[in-house]
């Protein structure tokens, strides 16, 4: 993990970005033959810092590149993005960076996880991910909610036309048994509603 704010950096892991780009160098020489794939954080806004510039992302990927990473995950951390933003910014990378891997990784704080992944998908991410009941958070950001709900993201996605390869019914027995066993933060909005709903269709 790196962080596009220097300021969360060293919150987060006790380190300016320049001291994690020199570990992430040693990293790449320990290990010359794996395959690396470095999570971005607060790509998409700082609890500290506000929202962060797009150059500025372009750049600490470029130098990243030149490091030896093969693949990049860009992270909401704290639940600060937008649709808009979400495509400007993978618009971005696709056209300075073509042929490379970007993932998404957004937070659900004001109930726009689900939007900002499609919309992520629809601007060229490889992959999104989430969470089974959105469970998680940011420990530098109170009262940002979870990360995106798994059976959320894949039950709009089943409805889109998508093939998740995911049995929407088992993911939803995990979803409420994760709940029975664990006290976390949760932001799926699924777990309430009946086994089998009935969805009406129009002829």
């Amino acid at each position: 993990m790196i962080s596009l704010s220097e300021s969360h950096n060293k919150a987060n892991v006790k380190r300016t970005v320049e001291e994690s780009l020199e570990e992430m160098k040693k990293i790449r020489q320990t290990f010359p033959d794996i395959r690396m794939t470095q999570d971005i954080a607060c790509v998409f806004g700082c609890p500290f810092e506000g929202e962060m510039e797009i150059g500025k992302l372009l750049e600490l990927v470029g130098r990243l590149k030149e490091i030896g990473i093969d693949a990049f995950t860009l992270c909401d951390t704290v639940g600060l993005a937008y649709p808009t933003l979400i495509e400007a910014v993978f618009k971005a990378v696709r056209s300075e960076f073509p042929g490379v891997e970007f993932n998404a990784h957004i937070h659900d704080t004001r109930n726009m996880g689900i939007l900002n992944s499609y919309i992520a998908l629809r601007s060229g991410a490889d992959s999104v991910q989430s969470a089974i009941g959105g469970l998680g958070g940011c420990p530098f950001a109170p009262g940002a909610s979870g990360n995106t709900s798994s059976e959320d993201l894949v039950y709009m996605l089943n409805r889109c036309g998508y093939d998740t390869g995911i049995d929407f019914e088992i993911l939803m027995d995990t979803a409420r048994f994760v709940r029975e066993k664990i006290d976390g933060n949760y932001s799926g909005h699924q777990i309430n509603i009946s086994k089998h709903p009935c969805i009406v269709t129009q002829e």
